[in-house]
């Protein structure tokens, strides 16, 4: 559905023939060379074409037009062969719909990708992370009653294993230390026992 233009000149430059569209040439003869060449032009309507061109000599396969053989070319005869110049337009619309829409496909992959990666990555945070919040919610049961639990665990991460060895040794000083205290205020009070009865008994009579 695009519109096409083309259009040849001879060797030298002159406009041989072009498409009854065209109403001036579509690039100049000049830049034409052996490769194909692209380029993007604005046509007086305001539309952007494709263009391409290429110089040839009609017949020859092998001898491309091309710097001072642009000319012409001796043919099998002895004659000279005239080159040619051809180049074709074509519409860009499509081409930039075309691109347009494989933007969008790519964006559209790529924030699915990221959308993805982040679940991904929220997940595997939440794994991670199970371990620690054990380790949170058995720490948040501790009181002076229950110093004699063991925190560290198989399933605690190596990052935090000193950290837990730590804290059971902490702990370990804690219910000794408490168990001291105890052991000090028992033996207290048995030797207080004694001399406060006999002081009730005195006061008794």
């Amino acid at each position: 559905d695009a519109t096409e233009h083309f259009q040849f000149w001879l060797d030298d430059g002159q406009p041989l023939y072009r498409s009854s569209r065209l109403e001036h040439d579509l690039v100049d003869p000049a830049s034409a060379a052996a490769e194909p060449r692209w380029s993007d032009v604005a046509m007086e309507d305001g539309c952007v074409v494709r263009t391409v061109r290429i110089a040839f000599v009609p017949g020859v396969v092998h001898d491309v037009l091309d710097g001072g053989a642009a000319r012409g070319a001796p043919a099998a005869d002895g004659t000279t062969r005239r080159g040619l110049v051809l180049a074709v337009a074509r519409e860009r619309g499509t081409l930039d719909r075309s691109i347009a829409s494989l933007r969008g496909i790519a964006s559209g992959i790529a924030g699915l990708g990221a959308v993805i990666a982040a679940l991904l990555l929220w997940r595997g945070l939440s794994l991670a992370f199970r371990p620690i919040d054990a380790l949170a919610a058995r720490v948040a049961t501790l009181d002076a009653g229950a110093l004699d639990v063991v925190i560290a665990s198989d399933r605690v991460p190596r990052e935090l294993a000193p950290i837990t060895r730590q804290l059971d040794a902490l702990l370990a000083r804690l219910h000794e230390s408490f168990a001291r205290e105890r052991r000090f205020t028992g033996n207290v009070a048995h030797e207080l026992r004694t001399p406060i009865a006999e002081l009730r008994t005195l006061a008794a009579m």
